[in-house]
């Protein structure tokens, strides 16, 4: 069996009786077979009720009709007659019944007992005395409608109710010496009553089932015989063998189960093509066209519309509007792809300038490593990571002379290419001018700040920490224009936060009012400054790193070198951030003054 692997669950998916059509089969296959079983079961009950109620009727009209062809004479003396001797011996008849226990539908026939053979004689005297002729005529009737029968299947006779009314007297039946069990001579008693022979009558009713002699089973009905009068002669009882109406229904359900069969059969196959046309090719063809879309090409996808587009199927319902979603999907991955590229060739431009400013940053900021290697007077480390290709910090570091180190620090407000453009500016006139300057770091800082004024459209602006330290002494003039406190380690103590003197950002408006101050530092003395991306970090429950963590950090490695200290405080900060993104650039600059 064949499969293929869904790249989205990563599950197979087999075809065979899972495919559409084969389900569609099974679905039509069962529904039919449903059908056809109820269709059968109902139609044969109803059918077996029908049956059984067209033989009652056709039984009726057989005992109807053979009440009309009997002559009402013969019926008439006959009855009276053999009802005479019967009403003339009831108190034998009764007596004989009770010490014997004859109850319900047990016949009681005259000549199989001794105590009732006398009362046989009498009937069989009768029937062969005057009225034979009347008799015979009777039985002769009975025995021609019998015969007009096509398999002689009915049993016909012709019975009266005693003045009690119930009982049932057999007055004529037909001798069969085939099926001589079944003959009940005149006199033969049944427990029938007048009320259950008039529901025999009733054409409402399907008769009654009952045994015979000889072990069948019947279907009997029955018609009254009226004399002059309206005077009630009695009942002319018709009797259908059981076995011929099942025979009937086998027959006719036999047909009623092939034709059934048949018709269902042509239905399912009419709903299956239906089906198949409506329902199964369409989305078949849907399913190609997606099969076809996952494996082009790539530079196929912007060939749109191509796979969904032009199956045209205007089916009117559903389908029509899911391949109408799929055709605007095709046109939409299309359009997005268009621009994915094109985000994709810009982003890769951009990504280059980046590259490229990011190179011309760098080459900018000095490295720190191998500076003043002739120097013992103090150590100094400085580093920047950028929280993108291109950050706006900036460090720098420089001799004005022999005794005077500048020390600078910034963060320019934004990111990207801008920023680093800003930056570079920003180094370019620090270097001068404080090289102008000399240790006048507030007149640098505002020859600087009026130049960074000019011509800046994007309105940035700087936090800018600059300081010359006289080598000699151990004075560092500052000037923190908006930038952040720095930490101070003093000889044998601990780092801690040290609040210098605050101006304005630079760049913001000429002529800004910039102080200086002055800070000794004394042998061992250590001094760390920072942007504040370096304590804005913040972790996954947006918790910052604080300055607190940077003291402790510090204070943990205030005995190792530089570089080590910086290199620690930046691992505490990796580990708390985690896996959160970096959005600020990260820069410090540090210097141990150990003086001559």
């Amino acid at each position: 069996m064949a499969k293929n692997m869904n790249i989205f669950t990563g599950s197979a998916r087999f075809s065979g009786f899972k495919k559409l059509g084969a389900k569609t089969f099974i679905m039509t296959a069962v529904i039919s077979l449903l059908v056809a079983g109820s269709t059968l079961v109902f139609g044969y009950m109803m059918y077996s009720r029908l049956t059984e109620i067209l033989y009652s009727r056709q039984a009726l009209r057989l005992a109807e009709a053979t009440g009309q062809l009997l002559d009402e004479k013969d019926l008439e003396l006959c009855s009276q007659a053999t009802l005479a001797v019967y009403n003339q011996n009831v108190d034998m008849i009764n007596r004989y019944m009770d010490e014997h226990g004859f109850r319900g539908d047990t016949e009681v026939f005259m000549d199989k007992s001794e105590e009732l053979k006398p009362l046989a004689h009498k009937y069989r005297a009768l029937r062969e005395g005057p009225l034979k002729e009347r008799f015979q005529r009777i039985e002769d009737g009975l025995r021609k409608v019998r015969d007009s029968s096509e398999k002689n299947d009915e049993y016909v006779c012709f019975i009266a109710i005693d003045q009690n009314k119930s009982r049932a007297v057999y007055i004529v039946d037909i001798y069969d010496e085939e099926t001589p069990q079944d003959y009940y001579e005149t006199g033969t008693i049944w427990y029938d009553t007048k009320e259950q022979m008039d529901r025999l009558t009733s054409k409402d009713s399907r008769g009654r089932i009952q045994d015979i002699t000889g072990g069948e089973v019947v279907l009997a009905k029955a018609a009254p015989v009226y004399g002059h009068g309206g005077k009630l002669l009695g009942y002319i009882e018709v009797n259908i063998f059981i076995s011929k109406i099942i025979q009937t229904k086998r027959q006719s359900f036999a047909l009623f189960f092939l034709f059934v069969i048949l018709i269902v059969l042509l239905i399912s196959l009419f709903t299956l093509a239906v089906l198949n046309r409506w329902v199964v090719k369409p989305i078949k063809k849907i399913e190609d066209a997606g099969r076809r879309f996952n494996a082009r090409e790539e530079v196929d996808v912007l060939m749109a519309p191509e796979y969904f587009a032009n199956l045209n199927l205007h089916t009117g319902d559903e389908i029509e509007n899911l391949w109408l979603t799929m055709a605007d999907m095709e046109i939409n991955i299309a359009v997005s792809m268009r621009k994915i590229r094109k985000m994709a060739h810009e982003k890769e431009r951009i990504d280059a300038e980046l590259a490229l400013a990011n190179r011309i940053q760098v080459a900018m900021l000095p490295d720190s490593s191998n500076a003043f290697s002739d120097r013992n007077e103090f150590d100094l480390y400085a580093s920047m990571v950028p929280a993108r290709v291109v950050g706006g910090d900036l460090y720098d570091f420089f001799l004005i002379d022999e005794d005077h180190l500048a020390l600078v620090i910034g963060d320019v407000s934004g990111k990207g290419v801008s920023a680093a453009l800003f930056m570079v500016r920003a180094i370019s006139m620090i270097r001068t001018h404080v090289m102008l300057n000399g240790t006048d770091v507030e007149k640098a800082a505002r020859e600087i700040n009026d130049l960074l004024v000019e011509n800046n459209q994007a309105r940035m602006f700087i936090t800018l920490w600059l300081g010359v330290l006289t080598i000699s002494t151990g004075e560092l003039a500052y000037v923190n224009a908006g930038h952040t406190f720095p930490a101070i380690c003093r000889a044998g103590e601990k780092f801690s936060i040290f609040k210098d003197t605050h101006s304005g950002p630079m760049g913001i408006m000429k002529k800004m009012r910039l102080k200086a101050d002055i800070i000794r530092l004394e042998q061992g003395d250590i001094l760390y400054q920072y942007t504040d991306g370096l304590t804005e970090a913040v972790d996954s429950e947006e918790e910052m790193f604080g300055k607190d963590r940077m003291v402790k950090a510090l204070n943990e490695m205030k005995d190792a070198g530089l570089k080590e200290m910086d290199d620690y405080v930046r691992q505490q900060i990796d580990s708390f951030t985690g896996t959160e993104e970096a959005f600020d650039d990260t820069t410090s600059i540090c210097i141990r003054y150990i003086g001559r």
